[in-house]
């Protein structure tokens, strides 16, 4: 109940449960509750639907019409509709999907049409037969210039038939469907100027807001629309006043329109926003894009921002971020009319903060537009002193940055997000920019430094409340610990690592955030990937990507595919991994970020060593360093130095094996260096098992008890378990 009445913009009291809400939480399950009513309607009998003019739809409306389309093929329910061929929807290829295709009517089908408009009444032979040649067969110019021949007064009705009372004039029919429709609007003289009104208001108008500047007694005004409605150049929906009209065609309202003078459109434009301010308080609530369209019209383009601004942020708010990115870019466009000076700078900055949410969450965090967007803002924070907007740039560039594994320019943002956030002390600016510093930071391959800037973070939430994220729509006590985790187990507190973890979970399933859900999943997936406890990956993995694919995070939801892939290869489904993994890597690269990409080369090298493919693992390997060292994205360089030795030894030849031995040891060398105390175990393992092998016990107990021995928890793990295992026996042969 509440969610539609926030649709519709009704007050309810219930603005807190809503409040707690992401826009995107809110948008799926208005998508949910949609569904579920025509599945209720189909499940009491079989339904018809009947949609036209779908290129018509908003981008958000499209959406939901696309899940309905699917949802079809389970329901008793037969959908007509009606478009465009430059639309090319993608359910046409569906099973459950007819393509007809609607040409021109044939001759004797426009015959047929226009002896309905005649009453069945023939008309003379050369008016019908100019009627045909002139129409060539389009609906709509077919009945609209039968009605504009009969209303010209050239035909007399006899009760049979219709005559010319003299020759037919040769230019009296028009030529082209505008001239047929504006002859018909000329003919309606007294009613014409409502029909340019109603055109400026648009295609579909309410006759409270006509009425409201149309300088006419009510009864007048209805009389006239009973023309209109009575000619068929405008249907009627409702009764006055609570009545709503629509052109018949979008090309009868353009011609209406296009009838008025400019500086007659302006001055109706300026009227209509007038009125929508004054006495339409739900309309400027709900659709302030109307009164920002008018405003812009009628040229009063200061006033036209300020509602764009406001439409694009509702929209934004709705997840409809589509039309959000429209709604800006108009205020932009409006603003680019505006005399240069400080007012303009700070609509500007607004405009563009307000964008790059929204594009964000429809290009990608990788996306070149929102990039430009943030640098825009940041320039204008600069020139306009203001901290709180600084550090909203710099927070979604560094984002930016971030995800496409563009490290160097993220790093470099460290100390500006950090600033203003300390100097402003707002507890919501201090995790985020905190979290940022820690996120980058992990991906460089400094987990200790890593970790201190997210506890810092997640003492912010623990002391000051959790912060939902205005970007993300997450709790952000659950987002540090999520991070916090993955650096816990790397610096060898495995246990303490998933205990984190599951407290973000928890954490994030008490707000029902979907967002964060999906998030605290896919980070709890991949920690029992680095654990390699592949059922708990598995099963976190798919619910991470159940989620994501209801609500599209497309980001997360190539997350879960590619650990879900790796936990099907340590089940020994090698072929069946590789296939999935394959697959999980197109999408992940569609979202176009790169961050984290030599770690899931790396997993899939792991797969492919499983099977046997030495060569190919290696490609993989190589492919993933150079990634890491382009990015300077340091955080697995030990692991892939690891693996490529395990690779190397699938061939027994002597250069293999001193290859391999080289690679563990700089594979040790690197984790000591990053205090990466895990990877350190798994690189000192594989080079004692190798030692091992050549019966150099000593040196292999040298190797791997100091780091055993360090560690204090994680002894149920496999790795704890294994090197345990080995060192047992690395041991028995020097007590015998």
């Amino acid at each position: 109940m509440a969610l539609f009445a926030d649709l519709l913009g009704i007050p309810t009291g219930s603005g807190d449960e809503l409040a707690a809400m992401s826009p995107l939480q809110k948008k799926g399950l208005l998508f949910r509750a949609f569904l579920a009513e025509l599945e209720a309607l189909a499940g009491s009998g079989p339904v018809l639907m009947v949609l036209e003019d779908v290129h018509w739809l908003d981008p958000t409306s499209r959406e939901l019409f696309d899940q309905i389309v699917e949802r079809l093929q389970r329901l008793p329910v037969l959908l007509i509709a009606t478009f465009r061929p430059e639309l090319s929807p993608p359910w046409t290829g569906f099973p459950h999907v007819t393509l007809l295709t609607l040409n021109r009517l044939a001759q004797a089908q426009a015959r047929s049409l226009v002896e309905r408009v005649t009453g069945g009444k023939p008309l003379p032979r050369e008016v019908l037969e100019q009627i045909l040649a002139r129409t060539e067969g389009v609906p709509l110019f077919t009945e609209e210039l039968t009605k504009a021949v009969l209303e010209s007064g050239l035909l007399s009705d006899t009760g049979e038939r219709y005559i010319l009372d003299a020759p037919l004039p040769p230019l009296a029919i028009p030529a082209t469907l505008h001239d047929s429709l504006m002859a018909r609007l000329d003919r309606l003289a007294p009613v014409k100027e409502i029909a340019q009104i109603g055109a400026c208001i648009g295609r579909e108008f309410n006759h409270e807001l006509l009425a409201a500047i149309v300088p006419l007694p009510e009864a007048e005004l209805g009389a006239a629309l009973d023309r209109l409605v009575a000619a068929e150049l405008v249907f009627r929906r409702g009764i006055p006043p609570a009545a709503t009209y629509i052109f018949k065609h979008a090309l009868v309202r353009d011609a209406a329109y296009q009838s008025l003078l400019r500086t007659r459109r302006q001055e109706l434009h300026a009227k209509l926003a007038t009125a929508l301010e004054r006495d339409f308080p739900q309309t400027i609530d709900t659709r302030p894009e109307l009164v920002a369209r008018h405003f812009h019209e009628a040229g009063l383009f200061e006033r036209a921002v300020e509602y764009w601004l406001r439409a694009g942020r509702l929209a934004a708010g709705r997840s409809a971020n589509v039309e959000a990115i429209a709604h800006l870019r108009s205020g932009l466009a409006s603003l680019a009319a505006l005399p240069s000076g400080e007012p303009r700078l700070r609509s500007e900055l607004s405009l563009q903060l307000a964008l790059g949410g929204p594009l964000l969450a429809t290009k990608g965090f990788a996306s070149s537009e929102a990039e430009a967007v943030y640098h825009r803002a940041q320039e204008l924070s600069r020139e306009l002193s203001s901290d709180a907007d600084l550090f909203t740039a710099i927070r979604g560039l560094g984002y930016v940055y971030h995800v496409r594994a563009n490290l160097r320019e993220a790093k470099q943002l460290i100390d500006e997000a950090v600033g203003p956030a300390r100097r402003h002390g707002d507890p919501a600016m201090l995790v985020e920019a905190y979290h940022f510093a820690g996120a980058v930071t992990f991906h460089l391959g400094d987990f200790q430094a890593a970790r201190s800037w997210l506890q810092q973070g997640m003492d912010v939430c623990e002391h000051r409340g959790r912060h939902p994220s205005e970007l993300y729509g997450i709790n952000m006590s659950t987002f540090c610990r999520a991070y916090i985790s993955h650096c816990d187990w790397h610096l060898g507190y495995p246990d303490g690592a998933l205990q984190t973890a599951e407290e973000g979970l928890v954490i994030a399933r008490e707000g029902a955030r979907p967002f964060s859900i999906a998030i605290a999943l896919a980070y709890l997936a991949m920690l029992h990937q680095f654990r390699r406890e592949p059922e708990a990956a598995l099963e976190a993995a798919e619910e991470a990507r159940s989620l994501c694919l209801e609500y599209r995070f497309d980001y997360y939801g190539a997350w879960g595919a590619l650990v879900r892939a790796w936990a099907i290869a340590e089940q020994g489904r090698f072929q069946e991994a590789a296939a999935a993994y394959r697959a999980a890597l197109k999408e992940f690269r569609a979202t176009g970020a790169l961050l984290r990409m030599p770690h899931y080369l790396c997993m899939l090298a792991t797969i492919q060593h499983k099977a046997g493919r030495r060569d190919a693992g290696l490609r993989l390997i190589a492919k993933a360093a150079q990634i890491a060292k382009a990015n300077r994205e340091t955080w697995c360089n030990a692991e892939l130095e690891r693996v490529r030795g395990e690779l190397l030894l699938l061939d027994p030849s002597g250069d293999a094996r001193e290859e391999a031995e080289a690679a563990f040891k700089r594979a040790m060398e690197i984790a000591t260096d990053q205090g990466a105390k895990m990877l350190e175990l798994r690189a000192r393992a594989a080079l004692a098992r190798f030692w091992a092998e050549r019966n150099e016990h000593n040196k292999a107990l040298d190797v791997l008890a100091p780091i055993y021995d360090w560690l204090a928890e994680g002894f149920d793990t496999p790795d704890l378990r294994q090197a345990g295992t080995l060192l047992g026996e690395l041991t028995r042969p020097l007590q015998q």
